[in-house]
Parts: structure tokens; sequence; C-alpha cells
């Protein structure tokens, strides 16, 4: 008889081999458990990243509004959070509870109050160059509109 000798690395594979085919369910359990214990955990570390990040760009947006204010308008924020309870949360001119901006006179640099986005750029910039102009202007201004009203309602 012709005896076969196994090195030991060969006894090695063989033993695991049977050892993972006697076992494999128990393994696989064990396995499929710290699995389910590492994706709880990735979970809870991903929501306390989300609330840290949150938190973060909370504090840090409100850091940068109050720098912004503060080069271009000469504002804080708190004075800023003040002007916008003063007005009772809506625009000057309008009264539309919007997201408010910063209206200013572009001559003196004064801060003249908070408008919404169409306030702030059709309504007041027209404004000042009604008032630095002569007051026939305005009143072309208004015949033009009149007239288009009433040619609007003719055609309808």
């Amino acid at each position: 008889m012709i005896k076969l000798t196994l090195n030991r690395k060969a006894k090695k594979i063989l033993y695991n081999r049977a050892y993972y085919h006697s076992g494999k369910g128990k393994i696989v359990q064990k396995r499929h458990l710290e699995n389910q214990e590492n994706v709880e955990g990735i979970k809870r570390a991903l929501a306390t990243q989300e609330k840290i990040k949150i938190d973060l760009t909370r504090k840090y947006s409100e850091q940068r509004k109050d720098r912004v204010l503060k080069n271009k308008y000469g504002l804080s924020l708190k004075q800023y959070k003040q002007m916008y309870e003063d007005q009772s949360y809506q625009c000057a001119i309008c009264g539309e509870k919007k997201k408010l901006h910063v209206d200013h006179c572009h001559k003196t640099g004064k801060v003249r109050g908070l408008l919404c986005h169409r306030c702030n750029l059709r309504i007041v910039p027209l404004a000042e160059q009604i008032l630095d102009r002569n007051t026939p202007l305005l009143d072309k201004a208004k015949e033009y509109v009149n007239k288009h009203r009433a040619n609007s309602r003719l055609a309808s």
C-alpha cells in the first residue's frame, strides 16, 4: 500500500474545509448577527454625525449672516432681527410675509427697512428714479399704464 503523506499546509486546508462545512450554519448565523450589530452601530454613528453637522451648519450660517450684514450694511444680526420683528415679519411696502432683504440707499448707504425681493428690485428703484427726476415723468407713467389698461379691457 502506498501511504500518502500530507504536509502541514494541506492538512490545515482540509481541516478548515471540514470545519466550515460541518458548522456552516453556525458560522453564517454568527456572521449575520455581527453584521446586524454593526449596521445598528453604523446607523447610530451616522445619525449622530448628521445631528452634529446640522448644529454646526446652523451655528456657522448665523455667523456668516452676521458678518455679511455688518460688511454690507453696518447692521448686526441682532439689529436685523429686531427690524424684522418691528415690521411684523413682513415687507414694509406690500406686506407679504416672504424672505426679506435689506433695503438701503445706494447714494448714502443708509438702511431704510426690509423689503421682499419684488419690492426691493422693482418698486423702490422706480420710485427713486421718479423722485430724482421731475414729476411729469410720473404723470407720463400713469398715463401710459392707464392707456394700456383701457386697451386691454376693450380687447377682452
